[in-house]
């Protein structure tokens, strides 16, 4: 996938269908706005691209960062990102936007938009502005209704409030895939070696939506292999009472080889226990311990409902 993230450079030399959207978590409805730009752009033998921005509008707290979202959008095949520099855009017209970039410089020939996108100066553009504007342009404008899923609209902020009550399962399913965080791993205080229980450490982004404080069944994917572990959201009161920063520590099992600086994808699937104090280290120990059979017990339940799907 080509990333173009100035403005200068997103002037196609050759036609698009555009998608456009803010797409944060790029759940279900994202999704199919994706596959379609996709399935439009194999019909008229041109490429498809999606366009955002390259910073999160109107929400202090995202489930995708720009880096997540990138390989969220590659995953569904489409042939360029464009992230516009919003300073750039923000004051210009729903009218000439459509004109000037979607048409001019991106060389639109059908433009993919949900029934409810909003675009150019304070959101003024809409799904009708669309359709009025692709007749006298020359472009087509696909507009597609919202995605239900048990009777709930999928949207971003759906899913935002999913992930802040811990209700991990219900999230990936408006999600299409299970929320995910991504980031560095760095040194801790390595007392979960001394207990038989090595983890990685990682800070999440500031700007990222978290869960709960608590322990976590989850994933790690390692060389190409998503491995099965247990993940605490927290401070971890009981080693660092001082803590202010939210940490992801996973203990993955089988595993104990040297991940430090390496930039890894951690799953959570399943919130086992909120985050507590113990009186002393003995206790902690044991509870890891409890809450690992716990997350092994949800994780091959899973592995097997999947197996029979």
């Amino acid at each position: 996938m080509l990333l173009v993230n100035e403005a200068k450079d997103a002037v196609m030399e050759s036609d698009t269908v555009v998608v456009i959207g803010k797409f944060d978590g790029v759940h279900l409805g994202h999704r199919l706005l994706f596959d379609r730009a996709v399935e439009e752009a194999h019909k008229r033998h041109c490429r498809s691209a999606a366009f955002t921005f390259d910073r999160n509008l109107g929400v202090n707290k995202v489930i995708s960062t720009i880096e997540e979202k990138r390989s969220l959008i590659g995953e569904r095949g489409i042939d360029i990102l464009i992230e516009y520099p919003f300073t750039e855009i923000m004051a210009m017209e729903a009218e000439r936007f459509v004109k000037e970039i979607l048409v001019k410089n991106l060389r639109a020939r059908a433009v993919i938009a949900g029934n409810d996108c909003g675009f150019g100066k304070n959101r003024s553009g809409n799904a009708a502005l669309l359709k009025s504007l692709s007749c006298k342009l020359g472009f087509d404008a696909v507009i597609l209704d919202k995605v239900t899923v048990c009777g709930q609209i999928v949207s971003s902020t759906l899913a935002r409030s999913l992930i802040e009550q811990g209700r991990m399962e219900e999230a990936s399913v408006i999600l299409g895939h299970e929320f995910f965080i991504r980031g560095c791993v760095v040194f801790g205080n390595q007392l979960g070696r001394t207990w038989d229980f090595p983890t990685i450490n990682m800070l999440p982004p500031e700007n990222k939506i978290m869960p709960p404080n608590g322990v976590y069944a989850s994933k790690v994917l390692l060389d190409g292999i998503w491995r099965d572990g247990v993940t605490n959201i927290g401070r971890k009161p009981t080693v660092d009472s001082c803590n202010e920063l939210i940490s992801a520590e996973t203990y993955i099992f089988e595993y104990n080889g040297d991940l430090y600086g390496k930039t890894l994808d951690v799953r959570l699937y399943h919130y086992i226990r909120e985050e507590k104090k113990f009186e002393s280290f003995g206790e902690l120990k044991e509870q890891i311990g409890r809450d690992c059979e716990t997350a092994r017990q949800f994780l091959n339940a899973l592995c097997r409902k999947n197996i029979l799907q």
